[in-house]
């Protein structure tokens, strides 16, 4: 798994075997491009993450042929936003509900599935720094005993929260200072009661609930008057005092979060990109970092083969100024559900009396990852295509998927359902131009599709 040189040359370097970095890395080895994954841990990273992802994240394993294999387990029909249950079936997917699945396991399957695809794979090499040279490669400096040091055309920094390519790079932050903390652990344990924000006097605030057998998941809001937290004994003593009994067990992980929010000033500076929790971090409510950090990663693998093909980044600009967007707004949504969670702001409908500037109009499509509306971006593109209103044949839908999961662009007719694939835009663009429309159908007798799956305007 670790190549025995001291440089690495590759096509793309990926910084970061996390669930983000190895489906990036996958995608871009699939189509053909040498890509090496870089990342100082020996192993993937053990504790308490994230238990299930939404409906986009089920639809772009399935396009990748991995949902099946990964999925097992039947979607829950619901979830919250802050108090309020949602009803995910109602929602405008083939895929809907919450699919169960571990982070970890998600993450050692991709990165499987991408060394598999033909990615490259080093352990324990750091991230140290990075240079573009007059050539346009790009030089980055490891720690590592065996690689020192790497060369690609483009690097992609999937390297968490405390990003080293966001701050080598200079690209910037925009911090919004947390509040409160959260204690997360996984108990291995015979019983441990249900709860759902059990709210105490001394402002605690309880979650809790069965992962497997003899698995159990804890969360708990502390106040500032409870001491430090710094070893998994803790937890357990803040657990006891709280709820007036131990665990009849064993804390196997934890760890603590704030509702800090951070977001990069750019997700890219020239070649170099940020995704996931390297361009934007928030309290992983639902497990929204996991999700959109995937969704980063199916934005930017078809437009990382497309500047490597034609040479030019514009769609760096374009995946930067999207996932932005979607970054931002994700945070004044993960605020508003805090805030009504640990607060005394109710959500009533979709909208809530909070500081929070951004309202949610379907909290059932927010959480599956449906409605983001790229339309007030500049990019020429709207929403996500949906195959259930457009009435396509099994086989259509086929082609349709292997377009996006070749990274192609697609054009297909509404109306008799007619599916072309092509590597290039503007082959597709050589059709008769018509007016833009807001809807997705509106009006058209055909579509073009980005490889993953917005619609653009026929502009």
């Amino acid at each position: 798994m670790t190549q025995p040189h001291e440089h690495v040359d590759t096509e793309v370097s990926v910084i970061g075997a996390g669930p983000v970095g190895s489906l990036l890395a996958g995608m871009l080895a699939l189509n053909g491009i040498d890509v090496c994954i870089f990342d100082a841990s020996a192993d993937v990273l053990e504790g308490p993450r994230a238990m299930a992802v939404n409906a986009r994240t089920a639809q772009i394993l399935d396009v990748l042929d991995l949902k099946d294999g990964l999925l097992t387990a039947a979607p829950s029909a619901f979830s919250h936003y802050g108090r309020q249950k949602v009803d995910l079936g109602r929602v405008d997917t083939p895929w809907p509900g919450m699919w169960p699945i571990l982070q970890q396991t998600l993450n050692r399957a991709l990165i499987e599935w991408a060394l598999d695809a033909g990615a490259r794979l080093v352990r324990g090499a750091r991230y140290l720094s990075s240079r573009v040279r007059p050539d346009g490669m790009i030089d980055a400096a490891l720690s590592s005993s065996l690689i020192k040091s790497s060369s690609s055309y483009i690097l992609v920094g999937c390297d968490g929260e405390d990003s080293t390519v966001r701050l080598s790079t200079g690209m910037g932050q925009i911090a919004v200072a947390g509040k409160r903390r959260f204690v997360t652990a996984n108990a291995r344990a015979a019983d441990i009661p249900s709860y759902r924000l059990k709210t105490f006097a001394d402002g605690t605030v309880v979650s809790s609930g069965q992962i497997e057998d003899r698995l159990y998941r804890i969360m708990m809001h502390v106040p500032a008057a409870v001491p430090a937290i710094t070893t998994a004994h803790d937890v357990e003593m803040v657990w006891a005092q709280t709820m007036g009994a131990t665990i009849q067990g064993k804390i196997i992980s934890w760890g603590l979060q704030t509702d800090r929010r951070v977001v990069s000033d750019s997700f890219h500076d020239g070649k170099v990109l940020l995704a996931g929790d390297a361009a934007h971090s928030q309290l992983p409510v639902g497990g929204c970092s996991l999700n959109y950090g995937i969704e980063d990663a199916f934005s930017l693998a078809w437009r990382i083969k497309h500047t490597l093909d034609t040479g030019t980044s514009r769609l760096l600009d374009d995946y930067a100024a999207e996932r932005k967007f979607a970054a931002q707004r994700l945070h004044e949504l993960v605020t508003t559900q805090v805030e009504e969670l640990y607060e005394t702001h109710p959500i009533n409908g979709s909208s809530a009396d909070t500081s929070s500037t951004t309202r949610v109009q379907d909290p059932a499509a927010f959480l599956s990852g449906t409605d983001i509306d790229y339309s007030s971006c500049g990019t020429s593109t709207e929403k996500l295509l949906s195959p259930t209103r457009v009435p396509f044949a099994q086989s259509q839908l086929l082609g349709l998927k292997d377009a996006h999961r070749s990274l192609q662009y697609s054009r297909i007719g509404s109306t008799d359902g007619s599916f072309q694939a092509s590597p290039s835009l503007q082959k597709l663009r050589n059709i008769e131009r018509r007016p833009e429309h807001r809807g997705p159908t509106s009006g058209r007798d055909f579509l073009l599709v980005r490889p993953d799956g917005y619609v653009l305007t026929n502009a």
